[in-house]
């Protein structure tokens, strides 16, 4: 019988040679991350960058289905103190400050938290911790959330899915209400999943017509919990120190408007802060994430004015333009969030190409 080698092997060809070589090459990649703590100014100019949205020792409704668990106060004090041993802390605006400069490096990995949407729990906990250590903080403000202008349609969706695990039979009623609507239902008939993914704006008028049928007073519950701060309390941090940045007007998904409605976002946002805080220059954080957002667009922004000065994204650790920053969320886990983050990081250069690990 006949047979067949499906290569040819060489005199000079070792098996063991060869692996050798391949454990060689993991672990000179490795070992270049690992521990990544030390290392991790190789590949993001000795910098690292935090957000959340916020801690609590009971989870609000209206924070619900977003979060398995968000962490207490006590958890969070415990992870600030520990990477205030490990980094040091410098405000947004020295950090963009030093961007411009080239004077990130230094013996010490810098770091910068940031906060997002201006809840309420900032005031309440974590702004406290953040003094206590001496953690300069930017608080990012969406300008129709301050005085409870407007309701977040986030928040809204947390509401109607909280009624639609609670009593099994309001689900049925839920999913006419989106059929009538033309809204898509998935085949498995999982109306909450169906809820959690409405995010268009024009989309957004049926969270009001679904938290009616289903009996949500969402004006009354706003009006008692009043998830966001006001501007007198904003002012009050503003004068203990906390920055004030720029999250936009509406928190709309970037990748559903248009580049013009992008700008006015942006533009309309920026000036709200100014005009609030009185500072020479705001920064800007992306609603949700960036990602689709054209990089060309933001470049000619920044060009057109002088306030705002530089974008922060929320894709972990990635490289993006030298005008856009990304952070690492600690609302969920925070003590495995930096280290998911950074193999992550890795993983998208040595497994795969990821779209927000490229140059823009």
């Amino acid at each position: 019988m006949k047979t067949f080698k499906l290569f040819k092997v060489s005199s000079s060809f070792s098996a063991s040679r060869f692996i050798s070589r391949c454990l060689g090459a993991v672990k000179e990649r490795w070992g270049k991350w690992v521990p990544w703590e030390w290392k991790v100014r190789d590949g993001l100019d000795g910098s690292l960058h935090f957000f959340i949205h916020a801690c609590s020792y009971a989870q609000p409704k209206h924070l619900q289905h977003f979060y398995p668990r968000l962490p207490t106060p006590v958890q969070m004090e415990k992870v600030f103190e520990n990477l205030a041993k490990k980094y040091k802390f410098i405000s947004t605006e020295e950090y963009v400050d030093r961007v411009k400069r080239g004077k990130l490096g230094e013996r010490q990995v810098l770091a910068t938290i940031t906060c997002d949407d201006g809840l309420r729990e900032f005031k309440t906990y974590l702004w406290p911790i953040m003094k206590k250590k001496s953690i300069p903080c930017t608080l990012f403000l969406v300008k129709n959330f301050v005085e409870q202008k407007e309701y977040f349609y986030r928040f809204k969706t947390a509401l109607i899915c909280n009624i639609i695990v609670e009593q099994p039979e309001a689900a049925e009623g839920a999913r006419r209400c989106l059929l009538r609507k033309g809204m898509q239902v998935d085949k498995s008939g999982d109306i909450k999943r169906a809820v959690l993914q409405i995010h268009r704006p024009e989309d957004l008028f049926v969270l009001d017509e679904l938290a009616e049928s289903l009996g949500v007073d969402l004006e009354r519950y706003f009006d008692v919990n009043r998830p966001f701060l006001d501007r007198a309390e904003i002012m009050q941090l503003l004068n203990d120190g906390v920055r004030l940045g720029s999250h936009g007007v509406f928190h709309y998904r970037y990748e559903f408007l248009s580049q013009k409605q992008i700008r006015e976002d942006i533009f309309d946002g920026v000036a709200y802060v100014q005009e609030l805080s009185g500072q020479t220059t705001v920064e800007h954080a992306f609603p949700f994430i960036g990602e689709k957002v054209s990089r060309e667009l933001l470049y000619k922004i920044l060009l057109s004015q002088s306030v705002l000065t530089h974008f922060f994204d929320s894709g972990g650790i990635c490289r993006d333009a030298p005008f856009v920053t990304h952070r690492i969320t600690l609302d969920v886990y925070p003590k495995r969030a930096i280290r998911y983050a950074a193999y992550q990081f890795i993983g998208s250069g040595f497994l795969f190409s990821r779209r927000s690990n490229r140059i823009y």
